[in-house]
C-alpha cells in the first residue's frame, strides 16, 4: 500500500510539475505584453506596416502618407476593436486637395487590398487580443500558478522540495520560451496567412526579442536562487544532522 502511495504521489509530482512549466510559459507571454504597457494593436507600427505594404511609401508626400496612415489605423480599429469597416471614400477632404484625391484614393484601394483579411481571421485576431488584455484572466493565470505550487507542496511534504521544483520548473520554462520564440519567429510566414503575416510580423522585431531575451534570464535568475537556495539549506541541514 505504501509503495502505491508513493508511486501515486511521483506521478502527481511529475503531472503538477509539468503544469507548472506550462502556467509559467503562459505567465511569461502575459507578462512579456503588459511590460510592454501596450496591447496588440499598439504595438502594430503603422509606419513600418504602411512600407510593408508599399514598399516605395517613402516617396510618398507627407499629406498622403498621413492619409495612408489614418486609413492603417482606421482598419487596425476594425479589426480589433469591432468598429466598422473603413471607407476609402470617407477621406477627410481638409487632407488633400480635391485634385489629388482620385489618387490618394488609388494609394487607399491598393492598400484595402494588401491588408484586407478574411472575416475568420479578424476574429481570430480580436480573440487573441481579447484574450491576452484581458487582466481577470491574467489574475486567474497567477492564482493557478500559486495554487500548482501549494498542490506540490501538500503531495511533496517538504517546503525545500517545493522550491528545488519550482526553480527547476521556471528554469525550463525560460529555455523553452527562448526556443519557442526564436522557432515562431522564423515559422510564422509559413504558419499565417499572408495577410495576417503582414499585421503581426514586425511586432517579433528585435527589440521584442530583446524583451523576451531579458526577461528569460529575470525568470532564470528566480528559478535558479529558488533551486540554489534549497539546495544549500538541504546540504546545510543534512550537515547538522549527521554532526549531531
Amino acid at each position: 500500500m505504501k509503495k502505491l502511495t508513493n508511486i501515486l504521489r511521483s506521478i502527481i509530482t511529475s503531472l503538477l510539475f509539468l503544469t507548472l512549466i506550462v502556467f509559467t510559459i503562459i505567465q511569461f507571454t502575459f507578462t512579456t505584453i503588459r511590460l510592454s504597457n501596450k496591447n496588440i494593436p499598439e504595438l502594430i507600427d503603422r509606419e513600418i506596416l504602411l512600407k510593408l505594404i508599399i514598399p516605395t511609401s517613402d516617396n510618398l508626400d507627407e499629406t498622403t502618407k498621413k492619409v495612408a496612415i489614418n486609413y492603417i489605423d482606421d482598419y487596425i480599429n476594425y479589426v480589433f476593436h469591432k468598429r466598422s469597416f473603413p471607407s476609402i471614400q470617407s477621406i477627410d477632404p481638409t487632407f488633400i486637395d480635391e485634385t489629388e484625391s482620385k489618387e490618394v484614393e488609388k494609394l487607399l484601394t491598393q492598400i484595402r487590398d494588401k491588408i484586407d483579411m478574411s472575416y475568420e481571421n479578424v476574429l481570430a485576431l480580436r480573440y487573441i487580443n481579447n484574450f491576452l488584455s484581458n487582466g481577470s484572466i491574467y489574475l486567474l493565470i497567477n492564482i493557478g500558478l500559486f495554487i500548482i505550487i501549494l498542490l506540490l507542496f501538500i503531495v511533496t511534504g517538504k517546503l525545500l522540495n517545493t522550491a528545488s521544483l519550482t526553480g527547476i520548473a521556471i528554469i525550463i520554462a525560460s529555455l523553452l520560451i527562448l526556443i519557442l520564440s526564436s522557432v515562431l519567429t522564423a515559422a510564422l510566414p509559413k504558419l499565417l496567412d499572408p495577410l495576417v503575416y503582414n499585421f503581426v510580423a514586425h511586432i517579433f522585431d528585435k527589440q521584442m526579442i530583446n524583451k523576451i531575451f531579458n526577461q528569460s534570464l529575470i525568470y532564470t535568475s528566480i528559478g535558479f536562487l529558488a533551486f540554489a537556495s534549497a539546495f544549500i539549506t538541504k546540504k546545510t541541514l543534512l550537515k547538522k544532522q549527521s554532526q549531531n
